[in-house]
């Protein structure tokens, strides 16, 4: 907390001195429209970095409303992302040990041994995009569990770079302010969202028809070559819900939330034409006031 307090000082007397500048150039007589337009563009822009630095606890206040108010769309057990995101880990761990085990029933029967070889061959892929699934899944975990403690650091961050006098940090800034406030509400419910997309695109139904077909295989060695002829269609059902669901959604959802921040960061002074004509005076506009 004290290198946060350090920052914010900083950035207190980083809107000081913009602000005074921006008086400085307003006051002296300087021989170009154009330079003279500056102060109030720096007054206006000291102020509203002010508001921004000054609004940390408002800030605070409205993420626990929406978290809140998200928390309460996803009622019951799956409202935890602790809970969601065990649930999925644990449905990749299965699917992965199903995998092997059906490998290993069909690999016992020595009449079967070279369809056991071509089944692990098959399952190849199922289990690589499990192993990709459990890796960015743990990624995304660990971000929900340090983002709480790290959101407030990386606002003030972003509010430095935003005060920097001339809008030289501004878009950057703006970014980071509105990117720290996104994440932190919208992150942890993403284990959530991903289980209920899940049961929209079928992904429990195919793993339980694999789950009910390795059982089969184990238990009735003798009906294995039965069950072959639909293996294939099983594993593709599964293989698909899985990547859709635990690969391309999650990936889905963290690029609409870059794209979210950055239509924030462009509406609190991010990209310059929205910015100006929204949250204050451009240069041409200040450069009418002082003509």
């Amino acid at each position: 907390m004290s290198d946060v307090a350090v920052l914010i000082a900083f950035i207190y007397a980083l809107i000081a001195f913009s602000y005074s500048l921006g008086s400085l150039f307003q006051a002296l007589p300087l021989p170009r429209p154009e330079w003279k337009a500056y102060g109030p563009m720096l007054m206006w822009d000291s102020t509203v970095s002010l508001f921004a630095i000054s609004s940390i606890s408002a800030v605070q206040l409205l993420m626990n409303w929406l978290s809140n108010s998200l928390n309460e769309t996803f009622p019951g057990p799956f409202s935890s992302s602790t809970a969601s995101f065990a649930l999925i880990i644990s449905q990749l761990a299965l699917v992965d040990t199903t995998l092997i085990l059906i490998v290993a029933g069909v690999s016992s029967t020595v009449l079967l041994e070279p369809v056991g070889e071509a089944l692990s061959r098959m399952f190849g892929p199922a289990i690589f995009w499990a192993t990709t699934a459990i890796i960015l899944w743990t990624i995304i975990q660990i971000v929900i569990s340090l983002f709480p403690r790290i959101w407030l650091w990386s606002y003030v961050l972003g509010v430095s770079f935003y005060a920097l006098p001339f809008r030289l940090g501004r878009r950057l800034g703006a970014y980071i302010m509105t990117s720290s406030i996104t994440l932190a509400v919208s992150l942890p419910i993403l284990p959530s969202l991903a289980i209920q997309f899940e049961g929209l695109i079928g992904y429990e139904g195919a793993f339980r028809n694999l789950a009910d077909l390795a059982s089969q295989i184990t238990t009735n060695p003798l009906a294995i070559p039965t069950m072959i002829t639909s293996l294939p269609q099983v594993l593709a059902a599964l293989v698909a819900g899985m990547i859709i669901s635990l690969v391309i959604f999650p990936l889905a959802y963290l690029f609409a939330l870059s794209l979210l921040a950055r239509s924030a960061a462009s509406l609190i002074g991010g990209s310059s034409p929205m910015s100006i004509s929204l949250l204050g005076p451009s240069k041409q506009i200040a450069r009418s006031l002082t003509d």
